[in-house]
């Protein structure tokens, strides 16, 4: 990230600082690749509507978070029980408030690292992640023991970054970026962590991740083949990231979603994405993917 000036950073803007934070970019661009036609507006519902998942069974959700998917999925119906695991304390207890204060039975959530869990085995009909794959060591040793902890013909569903090891891009990607944010207005590429102009997204070096987070993006390269050696991947439904997400990281909040010239510019990074995506063969870092446990 280069920056011409050098004035205080300014306090996170509300409205977050990566693109998947936009609610412009979820509904126009991200929900119509997932979605495969479906019509029930968010993705894992889509999924429902399409496939033959069954409800009512019991699921295990990998990398919570304060649980927003799982109640969505509660309020569908979709499982009957859930055991939810986020490292975060933090996230674990607003989780937790939010189960007794609905009065939600079946469904109990706690702290714990998704590499390290002690998976029953033959304990669940599904498996839901989001973003947390990509950080497995040995992804080939943790889908065993998934296989494991399914019951037959459980089903795994992930919403992942297999982009870039280390989310290190390629240089015909960082180009591409360098570019597109070239030719955006200075007013929205004021770059919130320094306060200066973003002008190029320089990734940090892998010595970086290396010494501060090993894990971050280890494994994002493999994950797709590691689950295709052991499952039967069913759909994958790439939604790109692969230039709005180190495009927009950091400014994607000085984006104003009541302007029409701002989504209007959106708009049209989104459709840029999709092209070079579909017509220039560029590939996409993120993808949901749904794989199914084989008959023995």
């Amino acid at each position: 990230m280069g920056s011409d000036a050098a004035t205080p950073p300014p306090a996170p803007p509300a409205r977050g600082v990566g693109w998947t934070d936009s609610g412009l970019l979820v509904a126009e661009h991200i929900q119509p690749l997932v979605s495969g036609g479906a019509g029930e507006g968010h993705w894992l519902l889509d999924l429902f509507s399409e496939l033959p998942i069954p409800r009512q069974g019991a699921w295990l959700s990998l990398n919570c978070g304060g649980g927003g998917l799982e109640f969505l999925a509660t309020q569908r119906g979709l499982f009957a029980t859930l055991d939810g695991f986020d490292p975060s304390p933090e996230a674990i207890a607003a989780a937790e408030r939010w189960v007794e204060f609905h009065g939600v039975g079946g469904v109990r959530f706690a702290v714990g690292n998704v590499a390290d869990l002690a998976l029953e085995r033959g304990a669940y009909d599904l498996v839901l992640s989001q973003y947390s794959f990509h950080r497995l060591p040995d992804p080939d040793a943790f889908f065993a023991r998934l296989d494991a902890a399914l019951r037959p013909g459980g089903w795994l569903i992930l919403n992942e970054y297999v982009g870039p090891k280390y989310f290190q891009g390629t240089p015909r990607q960082l180009r591409i970026v360098e570019e597109l944010l070239a030719v955006l207005p200075p007013r929205l590429r004021v770059h919130w962590p320094s306060g200066g102009q973003k002008t190029v997204h320089i990734p940090p070096p892998v010595a970086h991740f290396l010494a501060h987070a090993p894990c971050e993006a280890v494994s994002s390269e493999e994950l797709v083949a590691g689950l295709s050696r052991r499952f039967d991947l069913e759909r994958r439904r790439d939604y790109g990231g692969t230039i709005l997400n180190p495009l927009l990281a950091g400014i994607v909040a000085n984006f104003d979603p009541a302007s029409a010239d701002d989504s209007a510019i959106l708009r049209l990074l989104a459709l840029t994405e999709r092209l070079l995506l579909r017509e220039a063969g560029l590939p996409s870092d993120f993808a949901v993917l749904v794989a199914r446990k084989r008959a023995d």
